[in-house]
């Protein structure tokens, strides 16, 4: 029996080969980790590999409704659809502290305090999943025998559910740029002069606030993209590939080479049996002067040597 659909099949295909192939990298980025007992960097290659590996599930859905194999609930996909974005969402979140984390391992005098932060994220997410639990309950309960759809929502709950996806993709990509500015232009000189700027600390800044920037556009206009299809049907086959490939799987790429990367470099510095501490004044003059000795010293030996 032939394909109905070859080209929305063959795109589909490439997408769950994509998404099983970060499933991979995902178990080999905590492989090769130096951080294997910390539970933040546990937690946050966990939820890559099941986000990717539903979302592989949830194409491969896709093909079975498209070309009529079966029927599939339109709950059951819907979810499977959903839920994906909202992980990413998370990984992204937890993303930014990591690089947050890992760059201030160069900074003298902490600029960000980490713990709160920490507790902010972590509640906002939690009320997201809480208000989507609910959702999705009362979709499943209200809508039990909904419509499979591969192109928009069929039910208010999952209108609902979607425009709830639109409004966090733009706090985010505000969220993503207020940090970016903020942080690393408005106030550069006054939160980073202490830092010990070696080639790899200036290299991570580059390369990461270069992905920042990248993710404020995709989260940006995925917002734009995902309100629109909650009211227009696009039904073209190429319409996922571009969308996820450009909006989802390339920036988690560069996020994940890049982190995998600098957690890998910065080993237990940052991530290894010393806990993260808040810095307080004895800490503060202690890293401060050791820094300023260690500055001086090799100032004063460079002179020596001339």
């Amino acid at each position: 029996m032939g394909l109905t659909y070859p080209y929305y099949d063959y795109s589909h295909i490439a997408l769950i080969s994509i998404y099983i192939i970060l499933a991979i990298l995902s178990v080999i980025s905590f492989m090769r980790s130096t951080s294997k007992k910390n539970v933040f960097i546990i937690s946050f290659l966990i939820i890559l590999l099941v986000s990717s590996s539903l979302r592989a599930v949830s194409f491969s859905l896709y093909i079975v409704v498209y070309e009529k194999v079966r029927s599939i609930n339109g709950n059951l996909l819907f979810l499977l659809t959903e839920l994906p974005s909202f992980l990413y969402l998370t990984f992204f979140s937890m993303a930014l502290l990591l690089s947050i984390q890992i760059f201030q391992g160069s900074l003298v005098v902490k600029a960000v305090d980490m713990q709160k932060l920490k507790t902010v994220v972590i509640i906002a997410n939690i009320v997201v999943y809480l208000i989507l639990a609910i959702l999705f309950i009362l979709d499943f309960v209200l809508y039990p025998n909904e419509t499979a759809s591969v192109n928009q929502p069929t039910s208010v709950f999952q209108r609902i559910i979607q425009f709830i996806a639109a409004i966090i993709y733009f706090i985010t990509a505000v969220t993503f740029f207020v940090f970016l500015f903020k942080t690393y232009y408005e106030h550069y000189d006054d939160k980073f002069a202490d830092a010990v700027k070696t080639q790899e600390s200036v290299q991570f800044k580059k390369r990461s606030n270069g992905i920042i920037f990248f993710a404020f556009l995709c989260f940006l206009i995925r917002a734009v993209m995902t309100c629109l299809t909650i009211f227009l049907k696009l039904s073209f086959w190429y319409t996922d590939l571009i969308y996820y490939l450009f909006f989802e799987i390339i920036p988690i790429s560069l996020l994940l080479y890049i982190l995998n990367e600098m957690t890998y470099k910065a080993g237990n510095i940052v991530f290894g049996d010393r806990p993260y501490s808040e810095v307080n004044e004895n800490s503060r003059l202690t890293e401060t002067s050791g820094y300023l000795i260690a500055k001086y010293s090799n100032s004063q030996i460079s002179n020596i040597n001339k």
